[in-house]
């Protein structure tokens, strides 16, 4: 079995704003119009082929995830992970479940893999979907086995994505087979990760890395990690980033995780991460920053927004490439040169060890 993850879209929640234009994304091609979403695929043949699909999993379904997956392979996926219940994350699950109870077998349900936050804001969005839905509650750190699909599992990491995001994740997936691993780590929406030492020993076994890339420079107001905390030029000096810290102390972030959240496990998580991080001194609030501690080799960039550059830092929108050029030679300028940077768009395919 070989084992591909694709790119089923790569872009932010509007990735062009009617009445303009931007360079990454071509507003005439719906492809490139699409939510981040991916769907990791085992394939019986060496190289990719739709007809040789075994299964499926997707991460994430917002908009335009179904339609990108009836003009390709048309098949239902054997499981829908989510990293956390934005509606541009979220809105494509009705459409896979509806799908799965119209065409499969009576009373079969979509299996949906979430944080209990997560399946909450999903049902307060989409309540019809319970009963189309067998759910399957993920918990910090905590190896899940995705039983659809035998070898693989999925582990859940707490991320910061906002008062309007708890229970978000980011999800390390490993495919066992033959003695043999594959990794690949999905951040889905952060501005930061609730990670402790040990975490990041975790996640720096995987070979790949998609990771939120809304912003070049700090907004952390956006509640999206930027790809440096760096200057763009000397003659800027914006201290949005220290004053945001200063307005949000890591504890009271903490505490609004575990509200009205009983599970031990999770209390557990964060009362670990809290005796390692009373403030923010080594939180990554960078691509950069992240991978220093993960060394993770294979690195692509999705979310990309780029509209709090130019307002905020007056810096330019970036296409595709120049987005990878530019971020290949900052990881080069902090020691990094063996980790390639992509900045994939809808389709983009590649194989793991």
């Amino acid at each position: 079995m070989n084992t591909y993850v694709r790119v089923n879209g790569c872009g932010n929640a509007w990735p062009v704003f009617l009445g303009t234009e931007h360079p990454f994304y071509n507003r005439m091609v719906a492809d490139d119009l699409g939510s981040t979403s991916y769907s990791v695929i085992g394939s019986r043949n060496k190289d990719f082929s739709i007809q040789a699909i075994e299964w499926e999993v997707v991460v994430d379904a917002g908009h335009n995830t179904v339609p990108f997956l009836l003009k390709n392979e048309n098949r239902i996926p054997e499981a829908l992970l989510l990293t956390h219940g934005h509606l541009d994350h979220i809105l494509g699950a009705d459409w896979i479940a509806q799908s799965l109870g119209f065409t499969g077998q009576q009373n079969e349900k979509l299996p949906l893999y979430a944080t209990a936050p997560v399946w909450q804001q999903v049902l307060q969005t989409i309540p019809h979907i319970e009963n189309a839905v067998a759910f399957t509650e993920l918990k910090p750190g905590i190896k899940i086995p995705v039983k659809q699909v035998p070898g693989l599992s999925v582990t859940a990491f707490p991320v910061y994505h906002g008062d309007s995001a708890r229970g978000a994740v980011m999800l390390l997936l490993e495919y066992l087979q033959n003695e043999s691993a594959s990794f690949v780590l999905f951040t889905g929406d952060l501005l930061f990760p609730f990670l402790r030492k040990n975490d990041y020993a975790i996640l720096s076994k995987a070979q790949a890395i998609y990771i939120d890339c809304s912003n070049r420079f700090s907004f952390p107001s956006s509640n999206h990690i930027s790809f440096t905390t760096e200057m763009p030029d000397k003659s800027t000096n914006h201290k949005y980033l220290e004053e945001w810290k200063r307005q949000h102390p890591v504890e009271r972030l903490v505490n609004m995780q575990l509200q009205d959240n009983p599970d031990e496990n999770c209390r557990m998580h964060f009362d670990s991460f809290m005796q390692e991080n009373r403030n923010y001194e080594n939180i990554p609030f960078s691509v950069v920053e992240f991978l220093a501690k993960t060394r993770i080799p294979q690195v692509q960039l999705v979310h990309y927004f780029g509209y709090h550059d130019v307002q905020y830092y007056r810096q330019e929108m970036l296409g595709s490439r120049a987005l990878q050029h530019w971020a290949t030679t900052m990881l080069q300028n902090h020691g990094m040169k063996q980790i390639t940077v992509a900045a994939p768009k809808a389709g983009h395919l590649i194989k793991l060890k």
